[in-house]
């Protein structure tokens, strides 16, 4: 992701895509663009989640 977000800031995009998802009314471009953006954020939330936990073990 070009701007910096929290683990939370990527968690809650990432359920707001869903919720339109949901909804079903994307049409084919929207759907293609939500979805590459919610593979950003997944990517993101990984290496967050990867970085606190070496952080953890650093600190044990």
């Amino acid at each position: 992701m070009k701007q910096t977000l929290t683990y939370q800031e990527g968690v809650e995009k990432l359920e707001a895509i869903v919720q339109s998802m949901e909804q079903g009314d994307l049409n084919i471009d929207e759907l293609s663009e939500k979805i590459k953006t919610a593979t950003r954020l997944l990517q993101h939330c990984k290496e967050a989640l990867h970085h606190i936990e070496e952080q953890l073990k650093i600190d044990d």
